[in-house]
């Protein structure tokens, strides 16, 4: 007996709306194991930048905090798609929950920007070191367990 194309929603058959489901989840599985190592690359990028600011605020701290910034905004975009995603992805197992943490390092990001404003090197450093770095660390490893547990 032949499978019938049940229309769903948009005009797409079932079938194939399970299809583009089956494939979303496989990038964003795949996605996410990419931006686990990529985030522990910007952890120890900024880390290097807050040991440097405490030492000698130089331009090659500069440029190296704008570099790291520059890649944590950009993942910052990554976890808003992957946000976007996963509730796309509409499977009642996989919540984008998970992903507060980020929404935490978020809030965290614009004390730094503002302490780099001020030029408050102490204040920018102590901001990387134990409050943002420890949530990029969870972060990561809530990346991987999604892997792990979906994958």
């Amino acid at each position: 007996m032949a499978v019938e194309n049940i229309p769903g929603e948009r005009g797409q058959t079932m079938e194939g709306d399970t299809g583009k489901q089956t494939d979303l989840k496989t990038v964003l599985i795949n996605t996410t194991s990419e931006a686990a190592i990529i985030i522990k690359e910007i952890e120890k990028g900024l880390l290097d930048c807050a040991n440097l600011f405490r030492v000698e605020p130089s331009d090659k701290v500069f440029n190296l905090f704008a570099e790291m910034i520059n890649n944590l905004n950009q993942f910052f975009d990554f976890v808003r798609e992957l946000r976007s995603g996963i509730t796309n992805l509409k499977d009642p197992k996989i919540s984008p929950d998970f992903l507060a943490v980020w929404d935490d390092a978020l809030n965290i990001f614009k004390e730094m920007l503002a302490a780099f404003e001020n030029k408050d090197w102490v204040t920018l450093s102590d901001l990387i070191q134990y409050e943002l770095n420890p949530r990029l660390s969870e972060g990561g490893k809530q990346l991987v367990g999604f892997k792990e547990r979906f994958g």
